[in-house]
């Protein structure tokens, strides 16, 4: 059977500490594309006359990385566990997935959901540049 071109939106449930994060199974090439650029650090300069025009040939584009772990989060996480108490009524409800939300995690748990992100990722490598499908031992 051929490849498919196109990416099946699946979902793939992962545990973390005393709960979970639903993520992609894989990006699009889209998603990727955007969370690359997410990182670029474009300058920002006002042409007045010809003459400016060299700023942008000499300008350089650079990556700003202190976001990276939020954005790839945002990018592969689909749903979470997370809960929060809502301060008119007590109620414990859920908090979407959303860059404000992924900002004020605990960092204890930012680590934890970082950390089984990544072992998704690497599984899911594995098993793209596996020839039976499965991971090898070291990418379980």
């Amino acid at each position: 059977m051929a490849k498919s071109w196109f990416i099946a939106p699946k979902t793939v449930r992962v545990p973390v500490e005393d709960g979970w994060i639903d993520v992609k199974e894989r990006l699009t090439y889209r998603e990727e594309q955007q969370f690359a650029t997410a990182m670029l650090k474009m300058p920002s300069f006002k042409l007045r006359d010809a003459g400016d025009q060299e700023k942008i040939g000499n300008s350089e584009v650079s990556f700003d990385t202190s976001r990276s772990d939020a954005i790839r989060m945002l990018t592969w996480i689909v749903d979470w566990s997370a809960e929060q108490e809502n301060p008119r009524t007590g109620v414990m409800e859920r908090v979407p997935v959303t860059m404000e939300a992924i900002d004020q995690l605990d960092p204890d748990l930012a680590k934890a959901i970082d950390e089984a992100l990544t072992a998704h990722i690497a599984g899911m490598e594995a098993r793209k540049n596996s020839p039976t499908g499965e991971p090898s031992p070291e990418a379980k």
